[in-house]
C-alpha cells in the first residue's frame, strides 16, 4: 500500500529568556514505623548523608529515660510524652546519651508533629550546669534542624545527653523522629534575638519575641512593601539550600537574593500569603558556584499587616519529609506503592453539575478518595462546569519525596472572568493528598505567573510535568483558548514553571505569526530533556485550516529558560482538518540525551480514506526534529485497515522502561486510540487501541484492546469510543470508557507486549470503593 512521506518544515528560533518560578512549600506529617537506622551512608537527593544517631520510634528503646512524673509512649511510629496531672512540676523530659563524632555528625533533627502544649530541645555533655537550648520552649509543629557544633562549641567524638521536654501538665507531645547526620548548616537564624548583621529598609520594624521575628511595615512608609536583609559568604556548592519557616502572614511575603551586581533581586519565593516551611535549591535559581557573597533579603508586603518569621537557614540539601523516604513515583502517600488517579471532570459535587470530581484510589489498600473544590484542604468553591479535573498530572513539585497531584480547572472564573482556568496543585504527604502542605493554585497573572487571566483562556486545559536530567520539577499549562493577537483570536499559550523560570511561550514569543484558531497548548508533552505544544489549529501555508503544527524545546536548568528547537508541520502534506498535534507523548530515547514525541494527526486522510487517521514520531535533540516515522493502518503490522472515521491518532501514549539503554520492541511501546473505530454488529465508533513497538516503520506485530473475549469484559456498544481515553504508569496501561459501560482497565505492559490483552485489574463506578454516579469516568488518568 502506499505510504505517505512525511515533509518537514523545521522552523528553528533561538528564545532566550529570564524568569522566577516559586518552588512550592513542604510540612513535616507522622511518618510510617521504620527500622532503627544503622551509622551509614544515605543518599538523599543526590548528596552523600551519613547517620550518626536515628530513631524514628518503632518501639521504645530502653536507652531512653523519663523523668518519673512523664508517661512515655510509642504507637504508629510516633512518640507520645505527657507530664502527669499529679506532676511536681509543669514540665519534664525524655533524654537518652548519645556519643558520637559532632565534627562528623553536625546536625540534629526532630519532627514533631503534635503539640498542644510546648516542648524544648536541650543537649548536655554531663560538665554542664545548665543544659544548652537547641531549642527554646515553642509550641509549634514541624521538622526542626540545629547546627549541635555551633550551638554547642564541641568537637571531636563526644557523650552527650539528648533531652526532649514536655511542657504543660496533661498535654501530650508528639515526636515522630529523631536524627543526627552530616547535613552541615551553613547559616541559620533561629531569632532567639535580633542579629544586628540584619538591617530593615527605614520604614519597616523587625521585631524579635517568642524565638519569632515579626516584620511590619510602618503605616508612614513610602512604599507597601519593605525588606530586611543580610549578607553572608559561604559555598554555594556545599551548601545549595535555603530554608525559611513562616508562621504568620497576614499580608504577602517574598524571598529574593542578589549578590551586589545584579540590577533585578533574583526571587527564590515571589509574592506569597501562605505559611509553612519552604525550601529553595539556591545553586538552580541562581546558577551561583563555589565561595559566593550575597545579600538574602526577607519581604514584608502590605502597610501595617506583619509577617512572622520562625527561622532562616542555608545548608546541605535537606532529606525527604518523613514518612515520604520511599520516594515512590506516583505514590502520595509515602507507602511505596504508586496510587491511580481517575478524573471525571463532569461529574456532579454537591448538586453543581460539571464541577467536576478526581478519584484517587490507594494503590496499596484499594481505598478511593475523591477530591473536589468544595474540600476544606482545596481553597476554592465548586461551580457548575469548572470542569475540575480536564487534565492532571503527576510528579514530586516540592521534592519532597511524595508525590504531588497537578489538576488543570480550564473553565474556573478566576475573578470573575469566565472560563479562565487555573491548575491547582495538591501536595502528597503521608497522610495522603491534601494533608501537608497548603494547596497552591497557579493563575495567570498572580504569583509572579507572566499574562492575565482573559475570557475563555482555558488555561490548565492540557498539563504535562516531571522531573529534568538535572533533577528539577516541571509543570507545563496549556492555555489553548489564549487570546495572543487581539483579545479574541484563541491563538493560544502555554505557561512553563521551573525553578528560576515562569515563562509564557506562544508563538508570537517564539519569532512565528499567531493566527486565530491556532489552540496553542491543545496538547502538551515532555521528557526529563525536552518538551513540546501542540498547535492543532494551525493553518499551513495560509490554506489549511486546522492542519496543525508542534514545537520543541530544550527544558535548561537554574534560571536559564528554555530554548526553542524548532516546529514542525506537515507542509505541502498538510490538508485542513488533519489536526496534526492533537495529542503528544514523549518518552526518553536512546541515546539519553535524545527524546522520542509521538504526535497523534486523527484527522489526516490515509491512501484516500477520510479521517482515518495517522500518527508521525519524531526525534528530538537538543538542536533539531529529525528522523520523521509515519504509522497507520495502512502500515504493514499495524492491526485492521484504514476506515472513514477511524481517527487513529485521536490519542497516543508512550512508555521506555530502559530509558538509558538502546530500545527494543519490548521496552519502547507506544498505545494509540482509534475511538471512531466500528465493529460488526453493535454500530459506530466503538473504538480500540494499538500497542506496538514505537521508534520503529514497521512493528513487528500490535496487540488490540477492545471489547472481545479475553480482552475487556462486556460487549462492544455504539459511540463508546474506547482509545479516547488513556493513561500510563511505567509498568502499566490504563484504558477508561468515560461515557458508556464506564470504568477504567490497567493492563501490564509485559502483558501487550506479549500479545496478551486481557486487564489486571479494574475500577468500575458503584463497585467496590468506586463511588456511583460516574458521568465522564476516567476522562484523565493516570
Amino acid at each position: 500500500m502506499r505510504r505517505a512521506l512525511l515533509r518537514l518544515a523545521v522552523i528553528v528560533s533561538v528564545l532566550v529568556a529570564t524568569g522566577v518560578c516559586r518552588p512550592t512549600s513542604y510540612a513535616a506529617p507522622p511518618p510510617e514505623a521504620a527500622d532503627l537506622a544503622q551509622i551509614g551512608a544515605v543518599q538523599q537527593h543526590g548528596y552523600p548523608l551519613e547517620v550518626g544517631f536515628e530513631d524514628p520510634f518503632a518501639d521504645l528503646d530502653p536507652a531512653w529515660q523519663a523523668d518519673s512524673w512523664v508517661t512515655s509512649a510509642v504507637s504508629g511510629g510516633q512518640l507520645h510524652l505527657a507530664v502527669n496531672a499529679d506532676a511536681p512540676l509543669s514540665y519534664g523530659a525524655l533524654w537518652r546519651w548519645v556519643e558520637l563524632d559532632v565534627d562528623q555528625y553536625q546536625t540534629v533533627q526532630i519532627a514533631v508533629s503534635g503539640s498542644p502544649g510546648m516542648w524544648a530541645l536541650k543537649v548536655n555533655d554531663g560538665t554542664l550546669p545548665v543544659d544548652i537550648e537547641l531549642q527554646g520552649d515553642i509550641s509549634k509543629t514541624g521538622v526542626y534542624s540545629y547546627d549541635l557544633k555551633r550551638s554547642t562549641g564541641w568537637q571531636g567524638v563526644k557523650q552527650f545527653r539528648l533531652s526532649i521536654f514536655t511542657i504543660g501538665l496533661d498535654t501530650s507531645l508528639t515526636v515522630d523522629s529523631v536524627r543526627i547526620d552530616s547535613r552541615a548548616i551553613g547559616f541559620e537564624d533561629t531569632f532567639a534575638d535580633l542579629d544586628p548583621a540584619w538591617q530593615a529598609d527605614s520604614w519597616v520594624t523587625p521585631a524579635v519575641s517568642g524565638g519569632q521575628l515579626h516584620l511590619t511595615v510602618n503605616a508612614d512608609a513610602p512604599l507597601s512593601f519593605g525588606s530586611f536583609s543580610r549578607w553572608m559568604e559561604l559555598d554555594v556548592d556545599k551548601y545549595p539550600t535555603v530554608q525559611i519557616a513562616v508562621s504568620g502572614s497576614t499580608g504577602l511575603w517574598a524571598l529574593k537574593v542578589n549578590d551586589g551586581t545584579l540590577p533585578v533581586d533574583i526571587e527564590l519565593q515571589s509574592d506569597i500569603s501562605k505559611t509553612g516551611v519552604y525550601s529553595y535549591d539556591l545553586k538552580k535559581f541562581t546558577g551561583w558556584q563555589g565561595s559566593k557573597r550575597f545579600q538574602l533579603r526577607i519581604f514584608a508586603i502590605g502597610i501595617g499587616q506583619p509577617v512572622v518569621i520562625d527561622s532562616a537557614q542555608v545548608g546541605r540539601q535537606l532529606p525527604f519529609v518523613p514518612g515520604c523516604e520511599a520516594n515512590m513515583p506516583g505514590d502520595f502517600n509515602g507507602d511505596g506503592v504508586r496510587d491511580v488517579v481517575i478524573a471525571d471532570s463532569e461529574a456532579t459535587v454537591d448538586g453543581l453539575s460539571g464541577a467536576g470530581v478526581v478519584h484517587v484510589v490507594d494503590g496499596a489498600t484499594g481505598a478511593v478518595r475523591d477530591l473536589h473544590q468544595n474540600l476544606a484542604e482545596i481553597p476554592w468553591d465548586a461551580n457548575p462546569g469548572d470542569n475540575f479535573g480536564h487534565a492532571i498530572a503527576v510528579f514530586d513539585a516540592n521534592s519532597d519525596g511524595c508525590a504531588d497531584l497537578a489538576v488543570g480547572v480550564p473553565n474556573e472564573d478566576v475573578n470573575g472572568i469566565p472560563d479562565s482556568g487555573q491548575v491547582d496543585l495538591i501536595f502528597g504527604a503521608p497522610g495522603g493528598l491534601g494533608s501537608g502542605p497548603q494547596t497552591d493554585t497557579y493563575m495567570q497573572g498572580s504569583g509572579g505567573l507572566p499574562d492575565s487571566p482573559e475570557p475563555t483562556d482555558r488555561f490548565g486545559y492540557s498539563l504535562a510535568s516531571g522531573v529534568t536530567d538535572t533533577e528539577e520539577p516541571y509543570l507545563i499549562v496549556g492555555a489553548p483558548g489564549d487570546n495572543v493577537i487581539d483579545g479574541s483570536d484563541h491563538s493560544g499559550s502555554i505557561m512553563y514553571l521551573r525553578s528560576g523560570v515562569k515563562e509564557r511561550f506562544s508563538q508570537l514569543s517564539i519569532g512565528l505569526t499567531a493566527e486565530p484558531d491556532d489552540r496553542t497548548g491543545f496538547a502538551v508533552a515532555a521528557s526529563p530533556r525536552h518538551f513540546a505544544f501542540s498547535a492543532p489549529g494551525e493553518n499551513v501555508n495560509g490554506r489549511h485550516q486546522f492542519s496543525g503544527m508542534i514545537c520543541g524545546f530544550r527544558h535548561n536548568s537554574g534560571p536559564v529558560a528554555p530554548t526553542s528547537i524548532g516546529c514542525v508541520h506537515q507542509d505541502n502534506l498538510a490538508e485542513a482538518g488533519d489536526e496534526f498535534g492533537k495529542s503528544l507523548a514523549m518518552v526518553s530515547y536512546w541515546p539519553s540525551t535524545d527524546s522520542l514525541l509521538a504526535v497523534g494527526s486523527p484527522g489526516k486522510d490515509v491512501d484516500g480514506v477520510v479521517d482515518a487517521g495517522q500518527v508521525v514520531q519524531l526525534r528530538l535533540t537538543d538542536t533539531a526534529i529529525t528522523e520523521p516515522i509515519v504509522v497507520s493502518q495502512s502500515t504493514t503490522g499495524v492491526a485492521g485497515e484504514a476506515a472513514p472515521g477511524d481517527r487513529f491518532g485521536e490519542k497516543v501514549l508512550l512508555v521506555n522502561t530502559t530509558p538509558t539503554a538502546a530500545p527494543s520492541v519490548q521496552t519502547l511501546l507506544i498505545a494509540v486510540g482509534a475511538p471512531g473505530e466500528d465493529t460488526s454488529g453493535p454500530g459506530v465508533d466503538t473504538g480500540n487501541i494499538h500497542v506496538f513497538a514505537a521508534g520503529t516503520a514497521t512493528p513487528e506485530s500490535d496487540t488490540l484492546i477492545e471489547r472481545a473475549a479475553g480482552k475487556l469484559p462486556g460487549s462492544p456498544a455504539p459511540r463508546e469510543l474506547l482509545g479516547l481515553s488513556m493513561g500510563a504508569s511505567p509498568s502499566e496501561l490504563f484504558v477508561a470508557s468515560p461515557y458508556v459501560n464506564r470504568g477504567v482497565w490497567a493492563f501490564r505492559w509485559s502483558d501487550l507486549v506479549a500479545g496478551t490483552a486481557t486487564p489486571a485489574r479494574s475500577w468500575v463506578p458503584g463497585t467496590g470503593s468506586v463511588p456511583a454516579g460516574a458521568v465522564a469516568f476516567g476522562a484523565q488518568v493516570g
